[in-house]
């Protein structure tokens, strides 16, 4: 896929507005395959019964061909401490797993645009 353009879904709270209203399918109209980081997905799945949790969940497994959730060093270096150390997560984790994320695509030639920003 390097070459494609692809979506990304950079920050929890518009996500879960669009699961919520059940309107993640927007997101791939334009026939583009989307990508989250697993700290946006956890950010907005990752609490039960939390607003638009099981749409966001259903959603994902119904469109696995175009959703993708990216594995960032920095979520989970964040679990790691938070499950050894007892540390608390970041407050802006979801922030720099997106831009780990970015900067793993750009390194790699593949063009994203922004969704939900």
């Amino acid at each position: 896929m390097a070459g494609d353009i692809k979506h990304i879904v950079t920050d929890a709270p518009p996500f879960i507005t669009f699961a919520a209203a059940r309107s993640l399918d927007y997101l791939l109209y334009p026939g583009l395959p989307v990508i989250i980081s697993d700290a946006v997905y956890y950010e907005a799945a990752g609490f039960a019964g939390r607003l638009g949790e099981q749409e966001i969940i259903d959603w994902h497994h119904a469109h696995e061909d175009m959703v993708r959730i990216e594995s960032t060093r920095a979520f989970v270096n964040a679990v790691t401490l938070a499950r050894t150390a007892g540390q608390p997560m970041p407050r802006d984790l979801g922030g720099t797993a997106v831009v780990e994320l970015i900067s793993q695509l750009s390194a790699s030639g593949e063009r994203a645009r922004f969704a939900l920003e």
